[in-house]
């Protein structure tokens, strides 16, 4: 840790170099701490390879859910490594399923594994580390996409999995940093405290709601968070810096 520090703080030295963020919060948090001017940080946005997730509208789901004889309990997921933020955000879901007995709560990802061995309510399930295939059943059958994010950097691509596969999301405020998401509009945005009553109110929605919400983040993913979209942004900023002699 000290020796990337160290690497930071050379950079920021040196007037030839350019840095380069993820978002926005973190761009203002380097000027702040080292003190670089603005013109010296450029942000690339993450992205995702939209073409690569499938869409699936809501009526596919509700067959897809029929299909495998998950119709019984709205099932709510959560996708995440092995990583402290995503360690805490599991901690709030095995809270809020204690709360949501009638929500199934699916954990995806090699942060279920700090968890499989330790005490949980029965509607948790850890899948673990999971191949693709599975991955896509499971963003194919989800009710509801869970970001109870409260600390961090960068940005959250699990966001951008759950907005290009067509799933309603529930996320903290912290949790869209950098995505340019606008509540209501793309997902719910709700404190912790609130995040079972986002739940209900997703489930007592209207189709035609929970239709357009996901229309409007998988619109958001295509136009501004794929990476030929983001490719092409980067090289028109490069060629601003060259024009101005930076």
């Amino acid at each position: 840790m000290l020796q990337a520090i160290r690497q930071v703080e050379q950079q920021c030295c040196d007037d030839s170099e350019l840095i380069f963020t993820c978002a926005q919060q973190d761009s203002q948090e380097l000027c702040e701490i080292y003190g670089i001017a603005d013109h010296k940080i450029t942000e690339v946005a993450n992205g995702v390879d939209p073409q690569a997730i499938r869409y699936i509208p809501l009526a596919e789901r509700r067959a897809a859910q029929a299909r495998l004889g998950v119709m019984a309990n709205p099932i709510a997921m959560f996708l995440g490594s092995w990583h402290g933020p995503n360690l805490e955000a599991v901690e709030h879901i095995l809270v809020l399923a204690k709360q949501l007995p009638q929500v199934q709560f699916l954990i995806v990802g090699s942060v279920g594994m700090a968890f499989q061995d330790k005490p949980h309510p029965s509607n948790v399930g850890f899948l673990g580390v999971v191949d693709e295939a599975t991955k896509a059943i499971v963003l194919e059958i989800a009710d509801i996409a869970l970001n109870p994010i409260t600390y961090g950097s960068g940005t959250n691509l699990k966001m951008l999995e759950y907005f290009a596969a067509g799933i309603p999301v529930i996320s903290t405020s912290f949790g869209v940093r950098g995505l340019q998401v606008q509540p209501d509009l793309h997902c719910l945005v709700a404190p912790l405290e609130n995040f079972g009553d986002a739940i209900r109110q997703l489930s007592s929605e209207t189709d035609e709601q929970i239709q357009a919400r996901a229309e409007a983040a998988r619109i958001l993913v295509e136009t501004v968070f794929a990476w030929r979209v983001i490719a092409a942004q980067f090289m028109q900023h490069l060629s601003r810096l060259d024009l101005a002699g930076i």
